[in-house]
């Protein structure tokens, strides 16, 4: 499979602190992976990094056979995230910070093209709401169209169903599912729904004190430990040192 993403020996220091040591890994195209870690195990940091949002200290980054500082800003329309908390013109509606955004990226698309993204992550019925009626959940679901509007071939979601209710939950899980299979989009998504993320996912990476301790594809993990895959995780993300 061709690699869209390849990490070689990435490290990141924050003052005396080792936050990444020496990640490698790669990410195929139409893969959706999914990223698992406690919390302070380095999982923003390292999406921060593929994202061209934080520098590395050390090691590799290629985005679409080229180093990351190469690749950006030429590729940034290949690229789509949502990251921590994503900022918003409040003042606006849901349809104008989306043309807004395409602006910035440089990137055409139709009133038509808008709406059609805007009605699968299920807001065109609130196109035209400002910002700041928005609930949480709405505001996440934004987050994912302004991710995927401009159609990159990778996109990075950190959390993505913060926020959703269940049915929001199994609605944005089966649109990436659909949005990797069909459009060849690939994902790497951060998320503590452990269940809910693996249920949508092809390969599996987790850190654990700056280390990737498992980096493998979901069936194989799946053959290995069987029903015990989900409590064989949490224990790596809590025990490993």
């Amino acid at each position: 499979m061709e690699n869209i993403l390849k990490v070689m020996n990435v490290s990141k220091n924050y003052t005396q602190t080792e936050v990444i040591k020496k990640a490698s890994f790669s990410i195929g195209v139409g893969t959706v992976c999914t990223l698992l870690g406690k919390n302070g195990s380095g999982k923003t940091t390292l999406l921060k990094m593929i994202a061209g949002l934080n520098k590395k200290n050390s090691g590799d980054i290629q985005f679409l056979g080229r180093a990351i500082e190469e690749a950006f800003p030429a590729s940034l329309s290949q690229l789509g995230f949502s990251i921590e908390n994503p900022k918003y013109y409040e003042h606006l509606s849901g349809q104008e910070n989306l043309a807004l955004h395409l602006t910035y990226m440089g990137v055409k698309k139709t009133e038509s093209e808008v709406k059609e993204v805007l009605d699968q992550v299920g807001l065109l019925a609130k196109k035209d709401m400002r910002l700041k009626e928005y609930s949480l959940g709405m505001k996440q679901r934004l987050a994912i169209a302004r991710a995927i509007v401009h159609q990159p071939k990778f996109v990075i979601l950190d959390e993505p169903f913060n926020g959703l209710d269940p049915k929001g939950i199994d609605d944005i899980g089966v649109l990436i599912k659909e949005l990797a299979q069909k459009a060849g989009m690939s994902f790497i998504i951060s998320s503590h729904l452990l269940h809910q993320t693996l249920e949508i996912s092809d390969k599996v990476l987790l850190l654990n004190g700056g280390n990737i301790v498992v980096d493998e594809a979901l069936t194989q993990l799946k053959a290995t430990y069987g029903e015990q895959l989900r409590e064989k995780l949490i224990y790596l993300m809590e025990d490993v040192k």
